[in-house]
């Protein structure tokens, strides 16, 4: 353990926890029931003329989507905002950490870019029991100052979408899974390496017809034909059904998993909070943290 004190990677990903009496963590049952989006301050690394992330994160499944911004003003977050939203949709609820008046203004900067847009804001809450963006923001720092060190480059902005993809493909200990297998319902893949063909095969591929002459000598396709128990469209599959049905089913048990791992985890935060802070009697000695700003 003494060796992590001297590493640089292990150091610049050492985060301080703070431990505080847990309220009442928030908890989704669906994706894009509620949103956070957060700015990270990347002044003191000014990349030409982007000086702030925009982290964005579904509370359900943890998916974030990170973008490099110019400035913090709401209009420019909320056109980011826009494109995320047109991709993967909007939230009901919209939750920001920069403060009620902040998102206001965020939403108001939607509608106009999207009037048929309509979402509302979180109210405020502690900050202890909001802290799953604050956690990401950490984790994305660490993971870019890395990718930063590996490429020796300072142009942060264009290693964010790498970034993003480490991110969501993490194991993430509060809903039992990845990110992106909490969103997609299946492991992430990278091109033809996901298939179970040799890494010799694999690397000599270059076009269609190679591909299916490889998957056709492996064995992998399943020539049989049936219908669709569920859709009644073709499918070539044991369990008669087809690709897209059991990518819903499988998507449907990804999110259901992702939230009873979270009520699990905030029960737990609960019971720890209320065995380590215990209910203050009149004329109790008590310790108030004071806000920095």
């Amino acid at each position: 353990m003494d060796g992590v004190k001297f590493c640089e990677e292990c150091q610049l990903k050492k985060s301080s926890v703070r431990k505080s009496v847990v309220v009442k963590p928030i908890l989704s049952n669906s994706m894009n029931s509620r949103c956070q989006v957060d700015l990270i301050d990347m002044q003191s690394q000014q990349d030409g003329e982007y000086r702030f992330i925009l982290n964005y994160q579904d509370h359900l499944t943890k998916f974030v989507c990170l973008r490099p911004l110019k400035t913090k003003t709401a209009e420019e977050v909320a056109y980011h905002l826009v494109d995320i939203f047109c991709d993967k949709g909007a939230p009901h609820i919209l939750q920001s950490d920069n403060g009620r008046e902040f998102c206001n203004k965020l939403i108001t900067e939607v509608l106009v870019l999207w009037p048929g847009c309509k979402l509302v804001h979180g109210k405020p809450r502690h900050s202890q029991s909001q802290g799953s963006v604050e956690r990401a923001n950490k984790d994305v720092e660490a993971i870019l100052a890395c990718w930063q060190k590996d490429y020796n480059t300072t142009k942060w902005s264009e290693g964010l979408r790498f970034v993003q993809w480490q991110k969501n493909t993490r194991f993430h200990r509060g809903i039992g899974r990845t990110p992106y297998e909490a969103m997609f319902g299946q492991k992430s893949h990278l091109g033809v390496t996901a298939t179970n063909l040799p890494e010799d095969v694999v690397d000599g591929l270059e076009t269609e017809e190679q591909l299916a002459e490889a998957l056709a000598a492996d064995n992998i396709q399943d020539s049989t034909t049936s219908m669709c128990k569920d859709c009644g469209g073709p499918c070539s599959m044991d369990d008669d059904i087809c690709h897209l049905c059991e990518r819903k089913l499988g998507i449907q048990a990804e999110r259901e998993g992702a939230r009873r791992k979270q009520h699990s985890q905030a029960e737990k935060m609960q019971l720890v909070s209320t065995m380590r802070f215990k209910k203050a009697e009149v004329g109790d000695s008590v310790m108030v943290p004071i806000p920095s700003c």
